[in-house]
């Protein structure tokens, strides 16, 4: 397999939990949730994102990690859209980058989709947006990479995964989270977005 070709996959599969269904607030703002969301729960939904989304394709959408998913996270790629959150919330800012069916489709090891997977470069910044508008200056955030899993998903088989993500403890106010990533085999490309958060006092 060429470069190309990798990095091509590799651009696919980064963006695969978007294709799920499953992103926090799908289609645009979400709503506050009703109970505060915990450093807690924030830290589950960076640590196995992937395992709620797993368990929304299988109908069970009422357990706790789907619940800290759904209500206590944003999605860092989905580019443009706004979500809101309590400054009584600590939330988290996820991402997954997702790979399934590689012996076969792509003719690559396990050991070299993990290498593949954990040489993924992320970097998030957060700014402030002032009353007039006006976007401060960004602030890079830490992001907490769990290491590379694997886990049985419906509908595609034994999955590859690395979730990772920033948690977030705002003033209210509103902000910009500027994400971007960089794949080990396409180094000359960033794939950047850009969210606006909400934090109600």
């Amino acid at each position: 397999m060429d470069n190309y070709s990798t990095g091509v996959r590799s651009a696919a599969v980064a963006a695969a939990l978007a294709m799920t269904g499953v992103t926090a607030a799908a289609g645009g703002a979400a709503a506050a949730p009703p109970d505060p969301c915990t450093r807690g729960s924030a830290q589950q939904v960076v640590n196995a994102g992937i395992v709620a989304a797993n368990q929304i394709r299988e109908g069970r959408t009422h357990t706790g990690i789907v619940t800290s998913y759904r209500e206590c996270a944003y999605t860092l790629y989905e580019d443009g859209a706004t979500y809101t959150f309590s400054d009584d919330d600590v939330f988290a800012g996820v991402t997954a980058f997702t790979w399934w069916r590689w012996e076969e489709e792509d003719g690559m090891t396990r050991d070299e989709v993990v290498d593949i997977i954990a040489g993924t470069d992320y970097r998030v910044e957060l700014a402030q947006v002032s009353p007039d508008g006006t976007v401060g200056d960004l602030v890079e955030v830490p992001v907490l990479r769990p290491p590379v899993r694997f886990h049985p998903m419906l509908g595609q088989g034994l999955t590859a995964y690395q979730t990772a993500g920033v948690i977030l403890d705002l003033d209210p106010g509103t902000y910009v989270s500027r994400f971007e990533a960089v794949f080990p085999d396409l180094e000359d490309e960033i794939f950047s977005a850009e969210v606006t958060l909400v934090v109600t006092d």
